[in-house]
């Protein structure tokens, strides 16, 4: 409502009427009767929304609005969109406003309604038209010139930047030069091959940004086909044992030649510009560009890609089996050869390892490299299956977690050997013969056929004939590749302890099939030059390695032992038979054939006799035993062996009823065919094990029948004996 006091006051007309009645003074009076007026109409107020405006995208733009009344008060704004790119206002109550102008080109109109205190309205409209700033043209940068290589590969790197917006596609094109292949010319980064002649090659690189402005930039590449030499020797310090032949002797340490031993020049971010072998005097030759930027590496492996061929590392198992390496600091190779020698040291300072020893992995493949000339030698056609050795300071003589180095012992096991390296404990780096002999069970498991199932050993036990076949093998072999018939291992604080023995001469009692002493001392004679005593073979390592390769032999009847061995060596060097007959019966063995028919000597173990026992089908039982006279699981008489025909394919029934035992027994038997399992039957049942066995192939297989009592070391060993029989 308006005030009174906003109003004009108006003149008051007023009306006096005298009214008189009959005709005598009846009185009369006046009357006052003022006279409504309507108030003046409200004036509507004025709306003003400022100037229209041009503004850049994304800018902040302001709204200055206005109201005004002439016969009141603005009471309300209101901002409202009416067209355009929808915008958020900072207010639409307020007389002035504020927004962000969208990224795109556009034409905005807003509204501004204001309202008196009346209830008045009045409107006005701005427009803001929103404009592109003018583009900025990105920067292109094709890389730094480069001096190549002859047929290298080369990378070039470039970049993009866009201060107003973003690179949207990358261009690379060659523009003068002998004609390369581009690879991933629409990025950043494009490669190619250079030609195999020097020159100068030029390269563009052009750049688009989101709004399609471009740039171009160029670099050149410089094919040297300059070349200088990087050479020098590398050696490794190599501890010798003792006179004694007991323990190491770290007075005497001598600088060999690393031979064999990939070297690798690298750059500064450890990629390999090229790489080379070391030669027979551990000399290497890197022919690299002039003024190259490298390090010279050396790799802890044995590498030959052609004739006889091998690849042979030697890695960490305690850290994730990385591989070793040594390398020097980083140079610019020049323009005149240069000459870069290594050593890799022991870490021994004098009384104990004090620093890294980064000559242990080298001293185990200067063994090896040794092991592979000789049988390279003896078969020119010969590829050994990739190798890694396993080595760390860590590795000790405890039982448990590989990556933690608890080892147990250096074994060969998958494809893998595994060597101890615990300093004033046990480690085996410098024990050439322990190294030889673990690969001499991977040579079996490779190139031959091991049947042995492992297990701990030595020179004086009587052991499975498998068993004793595979480590008498690898003793022989260490003597072998070494010429050096006694074999060490070092051991003990400061390695200063250890044991050796001949591998030709079996001083040790109980020698015979099952003697790993007596299989080393015969493969040995069979392999040296000299005669003495029963020894008057002189055959070399040849004969041995064909006889093992052979794949009649690796696809024999019977498990490897002596017996299959001497029995196909026979075969393939029919002249030497008497003088095998005689090493043989020198060791106490007198088998023959590969089943060791009629052999004499059961090494105390009735039931080890006849090696082979013979199952009919149908036929009646046979008794085997298993017992434990020798030890448990893999030493003689714990195993008996059985050799049976399958005269057609079929269902056959196998059981063993036992007859005679110290304890609760557990038969279980195995079931071969050229040395491939067949069927297991290890049911747990007590007294008795039965199987009903399906057969797809006929002929001589073989089985292996034990109790598990003794086999396994936490149960009660004893002696069993059992009814065996076959029938279908």
């Amino acid at each position: 409502m308006k005030n009174f006091s906003d109003y004009r006051l108006l003149p008051l007309i007023f009306s006096l009427v005298l009214t008189a009645c009959g005709g005598g003074g009846g009185g009369g009076g006046n009357t006052f009767n003022p006279v409504p007026t309507a108030p003046p109409a409200n004036s509507a107020p004025s709306a003003n929304a400022g100037a229209d405006q041009q503004v850049l995208a994304s800018e902040e733009v302001n709204l200055s609005g206005s109201g005004s009344d002439s016969d009141g008060s603005i009471a309300s704004y209101l901002w409202t969109q009416t067209s355009g790119e929808t915008v958020t206002l900072g207010s639409d109550d307020t007389a002035s406003t504020s927004f962000t102008a969208p990224a795109v080109e556009t034409r905005l109109e807003f509204e501004l309604r204001v309202t008196d205190d009346d209830g008045a309205e009045a409107t006005d409209s701005v427009s803001v038209s929103v404009s592109l700033p003018a583009n900025n043209s990105p920067t292109a940068d094709a890389g730094v010139n480069q001096t190549v290589a002859i047929s290298s590969q080369v990378i070039l790197n470039g970049t993009a930047t866009d201060s107003d917006g973003s690179i949207a596609n990358y261009s690379w094109a060659q523009t003068s030069g002998e004609t390369v292949s581009l690879t991933d010319a629409d990025t950043a980064t494009a490669t190619f091959t250079t030609p195999d002649i020097g020159g100068l090659l030029e390269f563009s690189l052009t750049v688009a940004d989101n709004q399609g402005a471009t740039a171009t930039d160029s670099v050149t590449i410089n094919v040297s086909d300059e070349k200088v030499s990087v050479s020098g020797i590398i050696t490794f310090d190599l501890v010798p044992f003792a006179a004694s032949r007991i323990g190491l002797d770290y007075s005497n340490i001598q600088q060999a030649p690393a031979r064999g031993l990939v070297v690798e020049a690298v750059d500064e971010s450890s990629n390999v510009l090229l790489s080379t072998l070391t030669d027979s005097q551990g000399r290497y030759d890197l022919r690299v560009d002039s003024n190259t930027s490298m390090r010279v590496r050396v790799l802890a492996k044995l590498l030959q890609t052609t004739g006889v061929t091998w690849d042979v590392k030697v890695t960490d198992n305690t850290l994730s089996n990385a591989l070793y390496a040594v390398q020097g600091d980083l140079f610019n190779a020049g323009s005149t050869d240069s000459n870069i020698n290594f050593n890799m040291p022991s870490g021994w300072d004098g009384s104990s390892y004090s620093s890294s020893r980064t000559a242990a992995p080298f001293a185990i493949l200067d063994a090896l490299y040794d092991t592979l000339q000789k049988f390279a030698a003896v078969d020119s056609n010969l590829d050994f299956p990739a190798l890694e050795v396993r080595w760390s300071e860590k590795n000790n003589p405890a039982d448990g977690n590989l990556t933690d180095g608890d080892i147990g012992t250096s074994f060969y096991f998958g494809g893998k050997i595994y060597i101890l390296g615990a300093a004033d404990t046990d480690s085996d780096e410098y024990d050439r013969h322990v190294v030889i002999h673990e690969w001499g069970h991977y040579f079996e498991d490779q190139l031959s056929r091991a049947d042995s199932i492992g297990g701990g050993h030595s020179l004086s036990e009587q052991l499975d004939m498998r068993v004793a076949f595979g480590e008498g093998w690898g003793n022989a072999l260490s003597a072998m590749i070494t010429d050096d018939p006694f074999y060490r291992d070092s051991s003990g604080l400061d390695q200063r302890n250890g044991f050796e023995f001949s591998v030709e001469r079996n001083t040790y009692t109980g020698t015979g099939w099952f003697n790993e002493g007596s299989v080393q001392s015969v493969l040995y004679d069979i392999y040296d030059s000299g005669d003495d005593g029963a020894d008057s073979l002189s055959l070399g390592l040849g004969p041995i390695y064909n006889t093992l390769t052979d794949s009649v032999y690796s696809a024999g009847t019977y498990f490897t032992s002596i017996f299959s061995f001497t029995d196909h060596l026979k075969t393939l060097e029919p002249s030497a038979a008497d003088q095998l007959v005689s090493l043989l019966s020198g060791q106490t063995i007198s088998g023959t054939g590969p089943n060791g028919l009629n052999e004499t000597n059961d090494g105390d173990i009735a039931s080890a006799l006849p090696v082979y026992k013979v199952a009919n089908v149908g036929g009646s039982a046979i008794q085997l035993c298993s017992v434990d006279d020798a030890g448990y699981y893999n030493k003689l008489g714990t195993q008996s062996f059985v050799e049976f025909q399958i005269p057609a394919a079929g269902t056959y029934n196998f059981s063993a009823t036992e007859v005679g035992g110290t304890t609760a027994s557990d038969p279980d038997f195995y079931i071969y065919q050229s040395g491939i399992r067949l069927h297991v039957a290890e049911s747990g049942v007590i007294g008795s094990e039965n199987a009903s066995l399906n057969f797809e192939t006929t002929g001589t297989h073989v089985l292996v029948f034990n109790d598990w009592n003794n086999i396994d070391e936490t149960d009660d060993a004893g002696d069993y004996c059992f009814d065996f029989q076959i029938s279908n």
